[in-house]
C-alpha cells in the first residue's frame, strides 16, 4: 500500500508519559464512586442477613465492580514513549509499537469514541489502539500528524480503482459522473430511510403504508446492490469511495417491531412464545435463504453474522403483524373501564411509553398496565369504558386491542393501525 504524499520529517517525541485529560478523570470517578459506595453498601445489606439477601449480594457485586472499573480506568490509563517506542495502557489492555516499526496513522470513532490507531509495517504485528483520553502537547500531535495518513491513501486507492473500472463508465470523465450520481442516489435513499424511521416510531399512519415502505426498504437495497455493478454497498472500509445503502436494511429492524405490537398486545405470552419462537425461526430461515441467493445471483454482500441479526429481527416484527393483520376469525369483547394512566420517562411526547391501566378482564383477573400509543393515551380520561376485543391471530398467537366501545357516546379511540 501506498501511503500518500512524503511529509517533512519530525522528530519524534521524547520520553514521557501522558496521563488522561481532567474532564475525562472526573467523569470516570463521578460514575464510579458512587456506584461503588452503593455496591459495598449493599454487600454490608447482604451480610447483615436478610430476606433478599442473595439477590442484594449479586447486585452490590456487579455495582461494586462496575464502580470500581470506573475509578481503575482514570488511574491505570497511561500512554508511555521511551526511546524505543510508544505505549498504551488502558484498564484491560495494553500495547507496545516500537517507532521503526510504524507505517502509518488511522483515526476511527467507535460509538462515539475517537481513537488513534498507529499501524505496524509488519501486518503480523497488532496495531496500537489509542483511545483520544490523553492530554497530548503539541509536541506529539505534530509527530503524529507528520506520521502517514493511511485513511487519505485508501480513499486515493478506492477512488483510483473506481475511475479505472470499466463497469462504471466508458470513460474516467464518465465513471466520475455515474460515481457523483449514484452518491446522490444513496444519499436520498438513506434520507428516505430515515424519514421511514421516524415516521414509524411518531407516528405510523397510514399503518398499512408505513408496513409496506418498511418491509420494501431491504428489498430495493438488495436489488440496487445487486445490479448496480459493484457501485454501490451495504458494507465495506470507511474509505471505501463507493455509496453505501446501509440504512436500507438496517431501518426495518427497528420499525418492524414496533408496528408489530402498536396498540396491540398478546393475551398470554406464556402459551404464545413458543410459537412466536417457532414462527420467527422458520421466517429468519426463509429470509436468510432469501438473502443467500441473492448474494449469489447479484453478488449482494454483508457479513453472516450481520445478515443473521437483522433477519431474526425482520422475521418477529413481520410474524408480529402477520398475526394481527391477517387474523380473519371472530373476536370476544369484554368491558372494561380505564382506573389509571401513566407513562415513562421523556414527558408527553410520543417518544415516551404510554400505558393505559385498566380493570380486570377475560383471562387478567386483576388490573393491569396496557401498552398503547400516544393518541389512545391523550383521548382517554380514568374512569371512561372501554372494551377489550380479543382475537385468535392468524398464527395462533391471540391478541388483543382496547378501543371504544360500539355506540358509545364519546368520542372513539383513534388508532393508528387504521
Amino acid at each position: 500500500m501506498v501511503f500518500g504524499a512524503k511529509r517533512a520529517a519530525i522528530a519524534r517525541p521524547g520520553p514521557r508519559s501522558y496521563r488522561p485529560r481532567l474532564g475525562y478523570s472526573v467523569l470516570c470517578l463521578a460514575l464510579g464512586i458512587p456506584a461503588l459506595f452503593v455496591g459495598l453498601l449493599a454487600l454490608l445489606g447482604a451480610v447483615a442477613g436478610t430476606d433478599v439477601g442473595l439477590a442484594l449480594a449479586l447486585v452490590g457485586f456487579a455495582a461494586a465492580l462496575l464502580g470500581g472499573t470506573f475509578v481503575s480506568i482514570p488511574l491505570a490509563s497511561r500512554l508511555v514513549i521511551d526511546a524505543d517506542g510508544i505505549e498504551y495502557r488502558h484498564f484491560g489492555h495494553k500495547g507496545r509499537l516500537r517507532f521503526a516499526d510504524i507505517a502509518g496513522r488511522i483515526r476511527m470513532v467507535t460509538y462515539g469514541a475517537r481513537f488513534l490507531i498507529l499501524v505496524p509495517r509488519n501486518p503480523e504485528l497488532p496495531k496500537l489502539r489509542i483511545q483520544n483520553i490523553f492530554r497530548f502537547d503539541h509536541e506529539f500531535n505534530s509527530w503524529v500528524a507528520s506520521l502517514p495518513d493511511i485513511d487519505a491513501s485508501e480513499r486515493q486507492e478506492s477512488l483510483a480503482s473506481i475511475l479505472a473500472d470499466k463497469r462504471f463508465g466508458s470513460d474516467a470523465d464518465a465513471r466520475r459522473e455515474n460515481l457523483t450520481s449514484a452518491r446522490e442516489t444513496a444519499f436520498a435513499l438513506n434520507s428516505a430511510a430515515a424519514v421511514i424511521l421516524l415516521w414509524g416510531y411518531l407516528y405510523p399512519h397510514p399503518y398499512a403504508l408505513v408496513v409496506v415502505l418498511a418491509i420494501s426498504l431491504p428489498v430495493i437495497g438488495v436489488v440496487l446492490v445487486g445490479t448496480s455493478k459493484g457501485v454501490f454497498r451495504f458494507e465495506g472500509s470507511p474509505n471505501d469511495q463507493r455509496p453505501h445503502v446501509m440504512f436500507l436494511p438496517i431501518v426495518p429492524a427497528f420499525v418492524l417491531p414496533r408496528l408489530g405490537f402498536l396498540d396491540i398486545g398478546l393475551v398470554s405470552y406464556a402459551e404464545s412464545w413458543a410459537m412466536l419462537l417457532c414462527w420467527t425461526g422458520v421466517s429468519a430461515a426463509l429470509l436468510f435463504a432469501l438473502f443467500r441467493f441473492a448474494e449469489a445471483k447479484f453478488g449482494v454482500m454483508a457479513k453472516t453474522e450481520n445478515a443473521v441479526t437483522l433477519a431474526v429481527v425482520y422475521a418477529f416484527g413481520i410474524v408480529l403483524i402477520a398475526n394481527t393483520s391477517l387474523d380473519v376469525w371472530p373476536e370476544q369483547t369484554f368491558d372494561v373501564v380505564i382506573v389509571d394512566k401513566h407513562y415513562s420517562t421523556g414527558g408527553y411526547n410520543s417518544s415516551s411509553a404510554h400505558y393505559l391501566k385498566v380493570s380486570p378482564w377475560g383471562p387478567r383477573r386483576s388490573a393491569e398496565d396496557i401498552f398503547v400509543s400516544y393518541p389512545t393515551y391523550s383521548s382517554a380520561a380514568v374512569g371512561d369504558a372501554r372494551c377489550v376485543h380479543t382475537h385468535q391471530g392468524a398464527l395462533r398467537m391471540r391478541w388483543f386491542q382496547l378501543q371504544e366501545c360500539q355506540g358509545a357516546a364519546s368520542p372513539s379511540i383513534p388508532s393508528l393501525r387504521s
